[in-house]
């Protein structure tokens, strides 16, 4: 990174203090199982019938109270860690939005202090972490329009993304047919893009 972009990236972190009261260093055992979970093959395999609908789909976007015809990897996300909270026996709380918008649950991940932005990670103050839910930011729509779950961590990482396409080293789709593992690097989440770190 030269100095041009250091600069760029310190203009749009987190502030000093601010980045060191996150809550919480790593993903938490609900968010790790999420991610074990949907990285396996009967989830991969996941496919839409008609736009936006299907059997599985339409389980995920029941979990947010949304039918058949909306986007739907938001309502994957939730219905991930609804999911492993279950099969772990624990409660996550009911202040977390089960909400079907990426933009929403930006907007509530940014309030408690869940969000780390991708100017954190170009800093090197934090890396994606397995369990840790990524955010895309579409500057064509203005807002974060997109997310998945980090199934392996690194500055080069790996996610699972529901309603995208296939192909491992595509760009972001966030209007695809299926749910599917993909290989992200910090340039793929956008200027205000990064990733949600739950405690749970």
């Amino acid at each position: 990174m030269n100095n041009l972009e250091k600069w760029f990236w310190s203009i749009l972190s987190t502030k000093g203090s601010d980045f060191s009261a996150l809550a919480v260093k790593q993903p938490g055992p609900v968010s790790v199982q999420a991610a074990e979970d949907a990285d396996t093959e009967e989830v991969l395999s996941v496919r839409e019938d008609g736009s936006n609908s299907g059997k599985y789909v339409s389980e995920y976007l029941k979990a947010v109270d949304l039918g058949p015809g909306n986007p739907w990897c938001m309502a994957f996300v939730v219905f991930r860690i609804i999911k492993a909270a279950h099969k772990l026996i624990v409660n996550i709380p009911l202040h977390m939005p089960r909400t079907g918008s990426v933009a929403v649950y930006g907007k509530w991940a940014q309030s408690q202090g869940h969000f780390i932005r991708r100017a954190d990670l170009e800093l090197g103050k934090a890396v994606p972490m397995k369990g840790d839910i990524v955010v895309y930011w579409f500057a064509s729509k203005g807002r974060l329009a997109h997310a998945g779950i980090v199934v392996q961590g690194g500055k080069s990482f790996f996610t699972v993304e529901g309603n995208t396409s296939g192909g491992i080293d595509t760009g972001v789709d966030r209007d695809g047919q299926g749910t599917y593992k993909k290989s992200r690097k910090y340039s793929h989440l956008g200027i205000f893009g990064g990733i949600i770190r739950l405690p749970y």
